[in-house]
This record gives structure tokens, sequence and C-alpha cells, in this order.
């Protein structure tokens, strides 16, 4: 079980404090207990920023869920399928690209902070939008990654004009949040409101 480079930043920034108040009980005993709950904290960072390996099967026929989480929506949007994955703070939080291409487009927007299940997240709140598409344009999708209440930072680790393969982690969001991804109208959907789904491993539909 890996933890993220964006965990290790955290923790290591915990630990600090932990060994910082540690010190301090020398002078007053209270610091115990800030200690305590720092070592608390440094655990759930652990199990929050946790990235296990996956074995990813790739397929250019088939586009991969982006998130860990739970689909709360399907609609159709602007000709395309939207697929809306809610992420609670017990899921793994790393984005995956759905299909193997070139990143075309990503668009950063400051905004609310929401919950990530509300229906207007997508419009209000902080976000980022990265389009990717096949290399023989057979395939094209938009990945949204949506800040929630408790998130504060939204991380992607492409650039415009980067390749990237199918299952390759792209960013991820802290402290739960929402994932949006965009398909053809013309996919074979293999998913359905309020099934479960996992990064680089669960079929969101067929092309």
């Amino acid at each position: 079980m890996l933890v993220n480079k964006e965990g290790v930043r955290v923790i290591k920034t915990l630990v600090i404090l932990v060994l910082a108040s540690y010190i301090l009980t020398y002078l007053n005993k209270l610091f115990y207990i800030f200690t305590g709950i720092s070592g608390l904290f440094i655990l759930f960072c652990i199990y929050f920023f946790r990235d296990p390996e996956r074995n990813i099967q790739q397929n250019d026929r088939r586009i991969l869920s982006p998130a860990d989480g739970t689909v709360f929506d399907i609609r159709p949007q602007d000709g395309m399928i939207l697929v809306k994955i809610f992420m609670s703070v017990f899921n793994v939080h790393v984005q995956r690209s759905p299909i193997t291409g070139v990143i075309e487009t990503v668009v950063y927007k400051k905004g609310e902070f929401l919950p990530a299940d509300k229906s207007d997240a997508d419009k209000r709140n902080e976000q980022n939008t990265i389009s990717i598409k096949n290399k023989d344009s057979r395939s094209y999708v938009i990945v949204k990654q949506i800040a929630g209440i408790l998130a504060r930072r939204i991380v992607f680790w492409g650039r415009e004009g980067e390749s990237i393969v199918q299952g390759q982690r792209i960013g991820m969001i802290k402290f739960g949040s929402q994932v949006d991804l965009c398909i053809s109208d013309r996919a074979d959907l293999k998913i359905k409101t309020g099934q479960k789904v996992y990064a680089g491993k669960t079929i969101i539909a067929e092309i």
C-alpha cells in the first residue's frame, strides 16, 4: 500500500509537529493531548492518501472509471453522457485517466465549496476540467475534478499536449470531492446509478 506524494508532504509536516509537541511536554503535560491528537491525524492521513497499485487491463475500446466512489447521477449533456461520481473521505482520492490519448486542454476555475454531492456543485465549486482525446480520435472524454465542502486543493499532475495511458495517475482532490466524466452519447454504458466504481478498474462504457 503506497501513500501518494501529496500525502507524504502533509505527513512530514505532521510528524514535525508531533515531535515538537512531544518535546514541549517537558514544559507542560497538556502537550501530551496535542501529541496524541496529532498522532491520530497522521494515521488518518496515511489512510486517506493511500494509493494502491492496480493491475490495469488496458483496452482502447473501453472507458475506465477516473475515480473511486459511487455513481450518483447519469444524464445527457451537450450531446454527451455525463457520469457523476461522489467520493467520500473513505475512498481512494487519486484520479486515473479513463483512456489512452493526449491531454488537449486543462482549465482550472476558482469557485465555492458546496457539498460535492449537490446537483449544482459541478457549476459553482472549485474545479479542474481536463479533455483527453484518443490518438485515433475514436474516443474523446472530459474529466472534471470538483472540490467538495472539505476539499481546498485540486491537484493535477499532467499538462496540455502530454500523452497519457489508460489507468495512469493524473491527479487527486483532497478530503471529499466529486469527479465528473463526459463521454460520447454513442458509447455503450456499463454502469448504473448507485454503483460503486474504482479508478482504472471499473468499465464505465465501451465504444
